[in-house]
Formats: C-alpha cells, sequence, structure tokens
C-alpha cells in the first residue's frame, strides 16, 4: 500500500506553525503533474495564481535558436511555445509576487494555522521537510536510474518517472540499507536545512530521535 506521505511513514508530525507556508512560499515552483492535477479537478482559483515562464523552442531538436521569424536555425521547424517554469505565488491581479501563500489561514483563536488546499497543494509541500535519498553520497550511482535498469525492467519508462518519492522509496528503496554500488550505508532520509533551523516538526522529529 503506498502511502499519502513520507512524512507518516517516518512518523513526522506537522506542528501547523504555518512558518513553511509563511516564510518558504515565495520563490515556490508548481510542476508539471500539479498543472495537470488542478486542472483536472478545475481549480481555477489556483491556477491564477501561477507566473507561467516559457519560451519558444524547436519540437524537433529542442533548440532556441531562432530565426527573426520563429523557426529553428538547426532544422528549420516552426518553434512552440514550452513552459520551462511555474512560480507560486503571484496576485492575479497585479502580478506581484506575494509574500505569503494565499492559501494559509489561521485557526481561530489557536496559535495554529491550516492549509485551504491540503488536498490538492503543490507537491513540493507535500514533500517538505523530507527528502529521499536519490544518489549515493560516496560514489554518485543515481538509485532512480539504477532501480529502473535493475528491478523494474518491465515497467514502461514514462510511468516509472511518475512516480512520487513515497512510490519510489516504499517499491525500490526501503529494505535497501547500502547502495548496491560501493556498498555505504544510505541516509534514505535528509531534512531541508531552512525546516532544521526553523520547522518546530523537524526540531520534536530529531530531538526525539536522538533520544532512542
Amino acid at each position: 500500500m503506498i502511502l499519502s506521505s513520507l512524512l507518516e511513514l517516518i512518523g513526522f508530525k506537522c506542528q501547523q506553525c504555518g512558518k513553511c507556508c509563511e516564510w518558504g512560499g515565495p520563490s515556490l515552483s508548481a510542476t508539471k503533474e500539479d498543472l495537470k492535477r488542478w486542472k483536472k479537478e478545475r481549480r481555477k482559483d489556483i491556477i491564477e495564481y501561477i507566473d507561467f515562464i516559457s519560451v519558444r523552442v524547436c519540437p524537433k531538436c529542442k533548440k532556441g535558436v531562432l530565426t527573426e521569424k520563429g523557426t529553428c536555425v538547426a532544422c528549420g521547424l516552426k518553434a512552440k511555445e514550452e513552459i520551462v517554469v511555474m512560480d507560486l505565488w503571484f496576485d492575479p491581479a497585479t502580478g506581484e509576487e506575494l509574500e505569503r501563500c494565499p492559501f494559509l489561514r489561521k485557526v481561530r483563536n489557536q496559535n495554529k494555522y491550516r492549509c485551504r488546499i491540503h488536498e490538492t497543494k503543490p507537491h513540493r509541500c507535500k514533500e517538505f521537510p523530507v527528502y529521499v535519498a536519490t544518489e549515493c553520497d560516496k560514489c554518485g550511482l543515481n538509485f532512480v536510474r539504477y532501480f529502473k535498469d535493475t528491478k523494474f525492467k518491465n515497467i514502461p519508462l514514462k510511468q516509472y518517472f511518475k512516480w512520487s518519492l513515497d512510490d519510489f522509496f516504499l517499491r525500490a528503496l526501503r529494505n535497501i540499507e547500502t547502495c548496491p554500488r560501493c556498498h555505504k550505508p544510505i541516509t534514505k532520509f535528509t531534512f531541508h536545512e531552512w525546516a532544521v533551523e526553523n520547522c518546530p516538526g523537524t526540531q520534536l522529529f530529531l530531538r526525539e530521535k536522538a533520544t532512542k
């Protein structure tokens, strides 16, 4: 059974302090999967806060060197707009970047906050503050590609790379203790540097882990 969050898997509990949404909101980006999901769910209320940055590239060779008429210098095909960045959160009316997530709300009469789009929040928010090891610290082996080539040969590449970090950890890395190539012990979870210094939930988790 695939868990909804790695945070549940390791026992991390959010303290609802709102700091990551207040301080980590700026410079946050959405993924293509986020946009696809929001379109399917008809969440125009979320999409309107995205600042789309796109470039014109050749659909064949993916190069961005174009003529004045917008054709590719290398092969002559007409260039197409391709979204390269989807920055969050920007005021739909003014285009100005907001200082905090617009969907963060304070719980009345409590020093806690809640997310109004928790069920469909950005992928970056779902991962925070835990990150799964994707390569070996010692030899640099890329675990994602390694397990595709060795353990999941029959799974289409497109489907495999759509797995979330939850999927990858539970299906591939959960029971692996050392790097398959150099045998260095794998540090399976790391915390965002900002979270170690500012997130009460991360600090509580690390303190409890240290006492066990």
